[in-house]
């Protein structure tokens, strides 16, 4: 396992799902770029918040065995548009410990360097396992600060999140919670009102699938989002008709003995979402 600063990946380690043919040339490949990223990218490849892929398509390609040369290459053919970082500022890193400092710099990219720093320094001292639960769950207003902003993005700091969980590098986890913090929060009054709604209720959580058949039989849910809008979530469905997903959203509710089920019922339900939509075959990856 790598360390808050250096990444390091192992043959231990190659993710939930994984081919069986892994090298330790490719673990040495992808841990090298995967450094030279952590070091030298921003996590936003231009100024309208466009997402560096790089961590997602690495290791998802060490996952599935990629020779170290494929590896190279497709780190290639990503750099070319990739965003520097900016300049850490040491004094911000320091002040990110008071609260209301941290508060402050959220939302703006440019200070996505110094958060990093800081969550690599706090990953550090406190192990990432201790900081997670800190600056996720603890239910201040910080921790809750950064977990709705985890879904910001389309979920992209939830999915980067993810892949250092899962693959064992807290330098990743520590760019996840950096990506968090530069991001907005719009998505957040949704979250929390929906979290609020489902606790509230003393009903039992539907199906993942039965819940979709509400949303589209609903006129008003199923008209909200427009083609012009610049964001079908946010200018759409929140815009015309938040109290409607609101209502849908949280009938939803996962224990935590049901987890394993409530993932698997997912997973089918965007399986038969996907096939809904009347794919031609001929265009399936098999």
């Amino acid at each position: 396992m790598g360390s808050a600063s250096q990444i390091q990946l192992s043959l231990d380690h190659c993710g939930e799902f994984h081919v069986g043919s892994i090298t330790q040339e490719s673990a040495a490949t992808a841990s090298q770029v995967l450094q030279e990223n952590h070091e030298n990218h921003h996590i936003f490849f231009n100024q309208s918040g466009f997402h560096n892929h790089i961590v997602h398509h690495i290791l998802t390609l060490f996952a599935l065995g990629a020779s170290p040369s494929v590896i190279q290459k497709q780190y290639a053919n990503n750099t070319s548009y990739q965003r520097p970082h900016q300049p850490v500022d040491n004094d911000i890193v320091a002040q990110l410990q008071d609260p209301e400092v941290f508060m402050k710099y959220l939302d703006q990219e440019r200070y996505y360097h110094d958060y990093l720093i800081f969550f690599q320094n706090e990953i550090e001292k406190k192990g990432y396992q201790e900081v997670i639960n800190e600056y996720m769950f603890k239910d201040d207003d910080r921790a809750k600060a950064i977990l709705v902003r985890m879904y910001a993005g389309f979920l992209h700091p939830l999915i980067h999140l993810g892949f250092g969980v899962e693959f064992h590098q807290p330098a990743i986890i520590a760019e996840a919670l950096a990506q968090a913090a530069a991001h907005d929060a719009w998505i957040g009054p949704y979250l929390l009102k929906t979290e609020e709604a489902a606790q509230s209720s003393h009903g039992s959580s539907k199906s993942f699938v039965e819940i979709l058949d509400q949303i589209r039989a609903d006129p008003k849910l199923r008209n909200a989002a427009h083609w012009d809008d610049g964001n079908k979530i946010r200018d759409g469905i929140l815009a015309r008709a938040p109290d409607e997903m609101i209502k849908y959203a949280s009938q939803w509710t996962v224990d935590e003995e049901e987890l394993e089920l409530k993932t698997a019922e997912m997973i089918n339900a965007a399986g038969s979402l996907t096939q809904s939509l009347g794919w031609d075959q001929d265009h399936f990856v098999e």
